[in-house]
């Protein structure tokens, strides 16, 4: 067992920053004292490893025991401008040989960083998954300025700082590392043993600092905002997954409530008839270029990318569209989920900064994972607004369409949910409105209740297939139902969502074609179907999908869509 000492800093809020100086940049940060402390030894065990990383030979401890030393109330750099605490571990002089090791430690935190936003574009750095939050450009940005805040601690800054306004920012950190260095090089065995209060801008809190403790959060910070920028890039592929989904369901539902002699036989474009495409072979050329992506994302993920071969995009669809045009439509959508799903395997076996790395291929462009992504779901918008178009012009007459587009529709909808779910933080799922007052458990819950309630209606003979909530008595049945789930915990919410789509799915499952087209008793219409009222249960899902994007403020995402049939 391994020893180490922990220093303790507290918020008002009981927010607890738990630091070991004698590994200098290790420490952990969390919602209070114990969760503080009990994730140290793991933040201890990392940090170690990462070490060993670059080189360093540390025998890894099999456990590890925390000994609080000292413990600081009411400071703590949790918020810009906060204070940070000077502990008696940071009074201890400093030497030249200890400041070379927490340059060396800095120049480790140094190479991981860049090898973290290496490769990564402009138009990366610049994305936020928040208004408010900050880019990787600013987060590198304000690195570096940390760095200069650091020197201004102890000593003054050369007046050749460097502005990072007016530098590309690798180039702003790397001229900010070297003058800390130099600084930090040349400091007096005074300014080695001193404290000082150096003044902020407002004046007040002025707060203590010596060398040791400069060094120090230097080394934390750095830190900190790598892992800020991971939190950066995991927020980016949540988007992305959650713009698959949603465009590949907006692109599905195109394709609802239209009979299979619609789907394979009108043709798409007006003025167009022998080789024309059809609504089928859309859905067959969409899911060849899926098949293309996925291969070549699994052969990048393997470290095969040197066998990627290139193909011309005409001949490619011209290929695809001849091959497949003998294809029923079921097996058209059997190929586009397949294709999809292997797409995403390929796509979740890349880590998020492989995601963004770009690779030379064969005929020697370079692209990344990331783009390939990009194109996917904007090939389905593309295809999408051409599916609508052809709608809004033939307008098919609407059928209780096939059950494998309808089957489909509801896989494509229920991932759309999931995805655009995933965007809220587990810490805001039973807190965050995101519907009126509703929060996402709140939400699930109503999905859930109302798909419960479907089901009931199918499952069982024809003559209890009728609607027995009037429109006045929906805002009561909605009000009445999520009172009983206020109190329900997030998993139990979170399991009888999924139960309840299980349940549809099965039943589903045993219908038949004809099945589908048997009536179901509404009070306002004589024309409805069980396909229709299994259709219900998919635009209600999509519309409180599209009302989770609103409230989350997502720009750029599929329209909102039109209720066919």
């Amino acid at each position: 067992m391994a020893t180490y000492e922990a220093y303790l800093e507290n918020s008002d809020s009981g927010a607890c920053m738990a630091h070991v100086p004698d590994l200098p940049g290790c420490f952990v940060a969390a919602a209070d004292r114990e969760r503080a402390l009990a994730r140290l030894p793991a933040a201890i065990q990392a940090y170690l490893a990462h070490l060993q990383t670059h080189g360093e030979s540390w025998d890894m401890p099999q456990s590890i025991e925390v000994a609080v030393v000292e413990e600081k109330e009411r400071s703590g750099p949790f918020h810009p401008d906060d204070r940070a605490a000077l502990f008696e571990h940071d009074r201890r002089p400093l030497s030249r040989d200890e400041i070379e090791r927490y340059l060396d430690l800095a120049a480790y935190n140094r190479a991981d960083l860049l090898a973290l936003v290496r490769g990564l574009s402009n138009t990366m750095l610049a994305w936020r998954p928040r208004p408010e939050a900050m880019s990787i450009g600013r987060i590198l940005a304000h690195i570096g300025r940390a760095e200069l805040w650091y020197i201004s601690r102890i000593t003054e800054v050369d007046a050749s700082a460097p502005d990072w306004r007016e530098l590309p920012g690798r180039q702003f950190l790397t001229l900010a590392r070297d003058m800390l260095v130099e600084c930090f090089r040349s400091l007096s065995d005074e300014q080695l043993t001193a404290v000082t209060h150096p003044p902020i801008s407002s004046g007040a809190n002025r707060e203590p600092w010596t060398a040791r403790k400069a060094l120090r959060r230097m080394l934390e910070h750095e830190r900190e905002h790598a892992a800020h920028i991971e939190e950066v890039l995991f927020d980016w592929r949540k988007d992305l997954m959650a713009r698959l989904a949603a465009t590949r369901s907006s692109f599905v539902w195109q394709l609802v409530a239209l009979d299979e002699e619609t789907l394979k036989g009108a043709p798409l474009f007006n003025g167009e008839t022998e080789g024309a495409w059809t609504a089928k072979d859309i859905v067959a050329h969409v899911a060849a270029w899926d098949e293309l992506y996925g291969q070549r994302t699994g052969l990048v993920g393997q470290g095969r990318a040197a066998e990627i071969t290139s193909v011309d995009l005409e001949t490619r669809n011209a290929v695809v569209t001849e091959e497949r045009r003998d294809w029923t439509l079921d097996e058209a959508v059997k190929a586009l989920n397949i294709a999809r799903d292997d797409y995403l395997v390929a796509l979740g076996g890349l880590s998020d900064r492989e995601l963004h790395r770009r690779y030379k291929l064969p005929w020697g462009t370079r692209t990344a994972p990331a783009t390939w992504a990009r194109w996917r779901f904007r090939h389905d918008d593309r295809h999408t607004k051409d599916l609508l178009k052809w709608r809004d012009q033939a307008k098919p007459r609407p059928a209780a369409g096939p059950k494998a587009v309808l089957q489909a529709a509801l896989e494509s909808g229920r991932s759309e949910m999931l995805a655009t779910a995933a965007l809220v933080s587990a810490s805001e799922r039973q807190t965050r409105p995101v519907c009126g007052v509703w929060t996402l458990k709140d939400v699930l819950g109503h999905v859930a209740d109302w798909e419960w309630y479907g089901v009931e209606k199918l499952d069982g003979p024809p003559s209890r297939r009728s609607l027995d909530i009037r429109f006045r008595g929906i805002q009561d049945w909605n009000e009445a139902h999520a009172a009983a789930r206020k109190d329900q915990p997030w998993d139990e919410v979170w399991s009888d969502f999924q139960a309840a789509r299980l349940a549809m799915g099965q039943l589903l499952e045993k219908m038949s074609q004809d099945d589908l087209a048997q009536p179901f008793t509404v009070p306002w219409s004589r024309k409805w179907t069980v396909y229709r009222w299994i259709h219900l249960w998919l635009h209600h899902e999509r519309e409180h999908a599209a009302d989770l994007r609103d409230n989350l403020d997502l720009p750029r995402w599929p329209r909102r869509l039109k209720h066919f049939g």
